[in-house]
């Protein structure tokens, strides 16, 4: 009984067994199909569907559907449901850009058909605003997109144009180079830079470009300057030349209101008053050395002609040496001066040098001595002036000439004045010049000898002032390479070339005077050579066969004896003559007729030559 129990027991439990599989293996397909159908299923889901199937049994629940491996499929799940949820908000971020970007492209086509960003953004409303057939949904969206639109629709209009803008620069700047006006140019271009919306971008571009063509029309006209010739021109206000070698239509685009010639002027102006500077300043070196040579000229030529005062020991002499020394020391006289200083010495009764000076500063003219430092600086001034480098800033030539030259120019006035200084070394007679060295008022050799180096200095003065009118024409010729900008009348090329050849003119005559001075002083110099060679000689005839004396020295042995006279009160002009005649050295003369002497028949001839001779 035990055995069929058993048997029958175990056949149960085999059968019971394998239901029990047949329903676990059910369980696991449904849990799997559970998990493919609900993916992102959690494990309180996962959980609740396996109870259903087999409540408290533990045997039947699949053995992924327990415990940790069922935690294991909820986190899995967990993160694709995840990973799905990022796609979905991509693939509907992705589909809203795309709509975006098709709203933006159709207003920006709409716009560059059109250049009217008000009416490209009504069409694009119009267009886009009505229900999707079949997708109410799209209206949300749709509405977003085309608000945004609204706000950037004048940004986006205008990035368009600088898109456009950039797409046709070359065509622009042609236009532009061209000359051609804004309006005209906005038309020729493609219709999105012919709208409101373009006007100022556009207004900004041509500007950018024409400021760029006035800079380059203005630096090559700036450039041509470098050419002597043409700022030479400029300086003359002809702005011809350059007008053609910038081009007339450029030169005329920016020259409005006069503008660019106003620039070339200026900038000539600033070139002239460049090279100006830089002439001046080496000039300067120049001028100091002839300030300094030239004082110390005049100053030599001081000591020469007061060399025959130098000496003696009597309270007079000292006291005129004093008066020189004070004078040589710190002042210059002109030429009419040392006359007028030399009579005063000669004729003074003054034993003190303060007294001898102030005689003489009684007798001098105004301005007519001068402290050295102060000499020395007009001579500096003089030099720089002849140069047309004097003052602060350039001449104009006109002004040069005028300053320089005609009958009120300081060249004329200088020139004339030297002149008229060595005249009285010419006309007047060494007694009158020097005073009488003898009881007779008559020369001696001494003072022939000063004459002759005093006239040595002015043919040495003549001779360089010659000179210098050398560089005053140098200077005329080469005037345009540093004298100012000439306006006006003056600044005609015709005036112009008129003033230079009067100016030569001028120059011309003044030198001819200096060269017959020069050779007139030289004539004056062999006669007073002769003349103290003259004095020196003893014994000298004067008959119908010989005359060892001329009628020069006669002239001034009358006029010597006429002041004697007037001095002395004397009137016995027949004896006076005769003693003037034996004065001068003629054979056989003697000053008193005597027992043993006799007045010699030369000698009475040239008494009566004196007495014909008086004033």
């Amino acid at each position: 009984m035990f055995g069929m129990f058993s048997i029958d027991a175990a056949e149960g439990m085999l059968n019971q067994k394998n239901q029990n599989d047949t329903r676990r293996v059910e369980i696991a397909k449904a849990f799997e199909q559970y998990r493919r159908d609900n993916p992102y299923a959690t494990a309180l889901d996962l959980q609740n569907f396996t109870d259903s199937f087999v409540g408290s049994d533990f045997y039947l629940r699949p053995g992924n559907a327990t415990g940790q491996a069922l935690q294991n499929i909820a986190d899995t799940n967990e993160e694709n449901r995840l990973i799905a949820d990022r796609k979905k908000k991509l693939e509907a971020l992705n589909q809203e850009q795309g709509f975006v970007q098709q709203v933006d492209d159709f207003f920006v086509n709409r716009f560059k058909a059109s250049g009217d960003s008000e009416g490209a953004l009504r069409e694009t409303q119009e267009l886009f605003g009505s229900n999707l057939p079949g997708d109410p949904s799209m209206d949300s969206q749709i509405k977003k997109v085309l608000d945004s639109l609204s706000k950037r629709a004048d940004s986006l209009a205008n990035n368009t144009v600088y898109q456009l803008l950039g797409e046709n620069q070359e065509m622009i700047k042609n236009f532009v180079e061209q000359g051609m006006d804004q309006s005209t140019l906005q038309k020729s271009l493609p219709a999105g830079l012919q709208g409101q919306t373009a006007n100022s971008l556009l207004d900004g571009q041509i500007r950018g470009y024409d400021r760029g063509i006035r800079d380059r029309v203005f630096g090559e006209a700036a450039n041509y300057l470098k050419d002597d010739k043409l700022r030479g021109a400029v300086g003359m206000n002809d702005l011809s030349l350059v007008r053609e070698k910038v081009g007339p239509d450029f030169y005329d685009r920016y020259n409005k209101d006069g503008e660019l010639d106003e620039y070339l002027i200026t900038m000539s102006n600033a070139m002239v008053q460049d090279t100006w500077n830089k002439e001046q300043g080496a000039a300067f070196k120049d001028a100091l050395e002839y300030g300094d040579s030239s004082t110390s000229q005049r100053l030599e030529a001081q000591t020469m002609a007061f060399a025959h005062f130098a000496g003696g020991d009597s309270p007079k002499d000292i006291a005129i040496q004093g008066a020189l020394g004070t004078l040589q020391a710190g002042y210059v006289l002109d030429p009419t001066s040392i006359r007028i200083v030399q009579g005063i010495l000669e004729r003074t009764t003054a034993n003190n040098s303060e007294d001898i000076l102030a005689e003489i500063d009684a007798a001098l003219p105004p301005g007519s001595k001068v402290p050295v430092s102060q000499f020395k600086q007009n001579q500096q001034n003089s030099y720089l002036s002849l140069r047309g480098l004097g003052g602060g800033s350039p001449q104009t030539f006109p002004d040069y000439v005028r300053m320089n030259l005609g009958e009120n120019g300081a060249i004329t006035k200088q020139t004339d004045s030297n002149i008229d200084a060595t005249t009285p070394l010419q006309i007047q007679t060494t007694a009158e010049l020097y005073g009488g060295t003898n009881a007779f008022g008559l020369p001696t050799a001494d003072a022939y000898a000063q004459h002759v180096r005093d006239i040595s200095v002015a043919i040495r003065d003549q001779q360089m002032a010659f000179q210098e009118l050398e560089g005053v024409r140098r200077n005329i010729s080469n005037q345009s390479k540093f004298l100012a900008t000439v306006k006006g009348q003056d600044g005609d090329p015709g005036n112009q070339r008129e003033l230079e050849a009067k100016a030569s003119r001028e120059l011309d005559a003044m030198q001819q005077n200096i060269k017959a001075n020069i050779e007139n002083l030289g004539s004056r110099q062999d006669e007073l050579r002769a003349f103290q060679a003259r004095v020196s000689q003893r014994n000298r005839r004067f008959n119908d066969k010989f005359k060892d004396f001329d009628g020069n020295e006669i002239k001034e042995a009358a006029k010597a004896m006429q002041k004697y006279m007037d001095r002395t009160g004397k009137t016995d002009k027949q004896n006076i003559a005769r003693q003037y005649a034996a004065a001068l050295g003629v054979v056989g003369g003697v000053m008193v007729k005597g027992r043993n002497r006799n007045f010699s028949r030369d000698q009475l001839q040239l008494a009566e030559a004196i007495l014909r001779a008086l004033p």
